[in-house]
């Protein structure tokens, strides 16, 4: 009998560490994708492509990395684009037109109205005014991923 109740529960202690390995796998996997996916902003970033990156399929793909980073892949690929588009801005002398093609938007109307969304001003007050640097008006980025604990 105490062998039998012994067994159970070390089964049941494997079990915990597999789904525990796996959680530690899939967080793994998507820091590695983050990586990937900041490194390529400026390209087309497909969720097939995405998805064939980290070895799964587009869906469950999905399911995972909101699970893992509580945002869908299409609104953190969307703020990174838009704060590296801010970075830009304030750095260079581009048009706001080659801005938002390099960051892959279909034109700066569209841009425009995404960046107005997140940051609450339109591109161009934001370079014109420099809403950048130290006090209350500095631009923040909109979504700095960090896993969620207790998820997947």
């Amino acid at each position: 009998m105490y062998i039998e109740q012994h067994s159970r529960y070390q089964n049941k202690a494997n079990n915990i560490q597999l789904r525990y390995d796996d959680k530690q796998f899939h967080t793994t996997v998507i820091k590695d994708v983050l990586l990937w996916i900041e490194h390529n902003l400026d390209q087309s970033l497909l969720l097939d492509d995405v998805a064939n990156k980290a070895g799964y399929t587009k869906w469950y793909f999905q399911r995972l990395f909101k699970k893992v980073t509580g945002v869908t892949l299409a609104s953190y690929i969307r703020a990174r684009r838009l704060t590296k588009a801010a970075v830009e801005l304030r750095l260079t002398k581009k048009t706001i037109l080659e801005i938002a093609l390099k960051y892959q938007f279909d034109s700066q109307q569209s841009f425009t109205r995404r960046f107005k969304y997140i940051f609450k001003v339109t591109p161009s007050y934001y370079r014109r005014n420099k809403l950048w640097g130290i006090g209350g008006n500095a631009l923040r980025d909109p979504l700095i991923i960090s896993p969620k604990r207790n998820h997947v």
